[in-house]
């Protein structure tokens, strides 16, 4: 019903901060609500659906949702990205099929879906676009979780449980980007840089287990 919050949801940085007359807002604030509400309502969905299975196994399922790979890609699909307002020289460099982009604007949708209609709407908006995702996820067996892999290959090995440090976080606070760093026996054998540290450290580890294999 409020178009503004739809025209918001709509508005990349770049478009506001070129068009400064306007007084437009981005879609960055709309974008970390989104971000809550999407891990949420995947989160009830996966709680209720799968009353038998582990915290860790949830946790796997629902990572496996909520990526940013898995998100891009439906939003991609429905062309959302072709209606993103944006400035010039991120509309030249192909902004509209940006991932990053995608995934943002995807999350803002939510969070304005969330404001103008309330939670139930945007679970309905959630589970109609992830649908078939999700029951992907519940039907399969889901993969290790990459942290788990690491542990046991280094355990394996008789060497210590592997360390992870956050060496770098920089960009907004809406867009907080993190580096992490794996240790193993002392050194550091994977980084990894995502939205959120969680990610960062899954990213860090699979590097880390394909070199590991490689050198030891």
């Amino acid at each position: 019903s409020n178009r503004e919050l739809l025209r918001t949801a709509f508005t990349h940085e770049s478009f506001s901060n070129e068009n400064k007359t306007l007084k437009m807002g981005s879609n960055q604030r709309l974008e970390f609500l989104g971000d809550s509400v999407l891990n949420f309502v995947v989160s009830r969905f996966l709680y209720r659906i799968l009353p038998n299975n582990s915290e860790g196994d949830l946790s796997t399922r629902k990572s496996q949702a909520v990526r940013g790979e898995t998100i891009s890609k439906i939003a991609g699909n429905m062309r959302l990205g072709e209606f993103l307002a944006m400035g010039v020289g991120e509309k030249h460099a192909g902004g509209a099929y940006r991932s990053s982009n995608l995934e943002d604007l995807f999350e803002a949708v939510i969070g304005a879906i969330l404001l103008d209609a309330g939670l139930e709407a945007a679970s309905d908006f959630i589970d109609n676009s992830l649908g078939e995702e999700l029951l992907s996820i519940i039907r399969s067996k889901p993969p290790k979780d990459p942290k788990s892999l690491l542990q046991e290959l280094i355990h394996s090995k008789g060497l210590k449980t592997p360390e992870y440090r956050v060496i770098n976080s920089s960009g907004s606070d809406h867009e907080l980007l993190f580096t992490c760093e794996v240790i193993i026996d002392g050194d550091p054998f994977g980084r990894g840089i995502a939205k959120r540290k969680i990610d960062a450290e899954r990213s860090a580890a699979t590097e880390a287990y394909i070199r590991f294999k490689k050198e030891k």
